[in-house]
């Protein structure tokens, strides 16, 4: 259950006895236990108790609406990831034609400037390649 009212004056074991019990349990210790009693004003006794189930609804509210954001923040990742799987997907040909561009562009400078510069350092750089 999620919450026990207790009356403290039962025939047999007092209502604070139940409640020992009730809490030596494993499975029940932790369910909030309202004691209430034909003694006193029964109306500022309910008011109490109702007073109680308001502010366990309270909490159980706000720890659905953390939950959530929880949730969402963690979809922030792989909203990101999917984002850019479909930005390559869309627009990959045209960053493919920019990279080839450059390279292209790269490998005529280096032949204009004199590529013959450039093969004698590369032989520098890595001689068992070069035979």
């Amino acid at each position: 259950p999620g919450l026990i009212l207790l009356d403290i004056m039962m025939p047999g074991m007092d209502g604070y006895e139940v409640c020992r019990r009730i809490k030596a349990g494993e499975k029940t210790k932790d369910i909030p236990v309202i004691f209430v009693t034909a003694k006193g004003e029964i109306d500022e006794k309910m008011d109490i108790i109702i007073d109680y189930l308001h502010r366990i609804d309270r909490r159980d509210r706000i720890r659905t609406i953390g939950a959530f954001f929880r949730g969402m923040f963690g979809l922030i990742p792989i909203l990101i990831m999917i984002w850019s799987v479909w930005y390559f997907v869309e627009h990959g040909d045209d960053m493919l034609q920019k990279i080839t561009g450059m390279a292209a562009q790269q490998a005529a400078s280096i032949t204009q400037q004199g590529g013959t510069e450039f093969l004698e350092k590369f032989k520098l750089m890595f001689p068992e390649g070069t035979q």
